[in-house]
């Protein structure tokens, strides 16, 4: 398969052929101009998953965010939750929201990713080189309150695939810099390895317990399986429901 001159490696086929049949609608592809803002992008419809990816990439990095964007149509074709801000006024909650629920769900895309041999190297260089410039700055341009809560989102993701002397080197910076930065940012990794990304109900369980720590039941809520989850309390439930045995 060919899209926008690039020819799909065997992998990558491999990838759409073992998700294609979970997608709960058809999807299709369209490209996006060199001067947009992300590699890639996914929209959907009543009728279509629209996977967007910029005819730039280059070589086998084409097969990386097209199968990253891919993944997200089957997460949602599978129910996996998103945390969803409860008013558009309130623009920094919905830039937190939409932040989070990418974060976490991109580890599970991440990961899917790599499980069928395809080099995402690319992805977490552009990841890896934005944390490198902000820390050569001591993180200077976030020292603000909704600075500090983005960035340690941002870090979940951005983090994730770099090697473990890289890591330790921007850790260190950070702890240094912005020690309340480094402590959220380890607490909400405790949270992902405690409860797992790769599943709906294990992104439910990171999302539950991020927004309690950071105080934003009153402000958004987390969309799972056609609910509306909106308090701790529901919240709770909802886990205890999902442990029953």
């Amino acid at each position: 398969m060919k899209i926008l001159g690039h020819e799909l490696s065997s992998n990558a086929m491999a990838f759409i052929s073992g998700h294609e049949e979970h997608l709960n609608k058809k999807w299709r592809f369209d490209g996006l101009p060199v001067d947009y803002p992300f590699w890639g992008e996914l929209n959907h419809d009543d009728n279509f998953y629209v996977i967007f990816a910029k005819a730039n990439i280059p070589g086998e990095a084409f097969d990386a965010v097209f199968c990253h964007e891919f993944y997200h149509a089957f997460q949602i074709s599978k129910g996996f939750p998103r945390v969803i801000a409860n008013s558009t006024e309130t623009g920094d909650i919905s830039v937190y929201t939409d932040r989070l629920t990418c974060a976490v769900l991109d580890l599970s895309a991440d990961n899917a990713v790599k499980e069928y041999n395809i080099d995402n190297s690319f992805v977490v260089k552009q990841r890896y080189r934005q944390l490198k410039d902000l820390s050569r700055g001591s993180f200077s341009m976030c020292n603000t309150p909704f600075g500090k809560d983005l960035l340690a989102v941002d870090l979940i993701i951005d983090l994730h695939g770099a090697a473990s002397g890289q890591k330790t080197l921007i850790l260190q910076e950070l702890k240094k810099s912005l020690p309340d930065v480094y402590e959220m940012y380890n607490y909400f990794m405790d949270k992902i390895n405690e409860h797992g990304f790769d599943t709906p109900q294990g992104c439910l369980k990171i999302f539950g317990d991020i927004i309690d720590y950071v105080n934003l039941w009153e402000f958004c809520h987390i969309d799972y399986v056609e609910n509306q989850i909106r308090s701790l309390e529901q919240f709770r439930n909802t886990i205890k429901g999902l442990e029953a045995p």
